[in-house]
């Protein structure tokens, strides 16, 4: 019997990533690098956009409140600049809110949810009390 030489394998350890473990995972059970998982959004500039809005609500209430428009409305919108930041806050981050969308997680979904609904009852109650007017 002829015996083989012996063979030489070089071995390189490379470092991988942290991995994720599954339940951040969407519930994957293969594990994912950090590096491939996006940083978590949050719902800053969502919240901003919807705060925004509500504003917009108050003002449309205002201005309707005795069911005319006319030049004495001037002063709501000039009170209303006093929060020109509410605004500018919600256009600076609209470009993101797309993103914060797209990783809500089941908390951020409901504070969401919540402040939508309490902005539609905004504007509906807006839009019953100057029916009313």
């Amino acid at each position: 019997m002829t015996e083989s030489p012996e063979e030489t394998v070089a071995v390189t350890t490379v470092e991988l990533p942290p991995e994720v473990p599954a339940e951040t995972n969407g519930g994957s059970s293969t594990a994912v690098p950090a590096a491939v998982v996006p940083e978590h959004r949050g719902i800053k500039e969502s919240q901003e956009i919807l705060k925004a809005m509500g504003n917009v609500a108050d003002l449309v209430s205002n201005i309707l409140a005795d069911g005319l428009v006319n030049w004495s409305d001037l002063q709501h919108v000039l009170n209303e600049l006093k929060s020109a930041d509410v605004y500018l806050a919600a256009v600076k981050g609209a470009g993101d809110v797309d993103d914060e969308l797209k990783d809500l997680d089941d908390t951020e979904l409901v504070v969401l949810g919540l402040a939508a609904i309490k902005l539609i009852k905004k504007f509906v109650d807006a839009a019953k009390k100057n029916k009313n007017a």
